[in-house]
């Protein structure tokens, strides 16, 4: 948990002067961002994407 804490920590976030967030990770020997990238991505799925159903068939007969 720690390290999930402390990776999360490393991320800051600007707003430019047109008003558009950044969001910005500061690298060290610690880590890359990779747990707190990891999180977000799952958190942003699981909120906003729905399932989708993917359909495999085969057509018989074809040329």
């Amino acid at each position: 948990r720690q390290e999930i804490e402390d990776d999360l920590g490393s991320f800051t976030t600007a707003t430019t002067a047109a008003g558009n967030q950044v969001i910005t990770q500061s690298r060290s020997s610690a880590g890359h961002g990779d747990l707190g990238i990891a999180l977000i991505v799952g958190a942003f799925a699981s909120h906003y994407l729905h399932r989708q159903h993917i359909v495999v068939a085969s057509l018989k007969g074809g040329q």
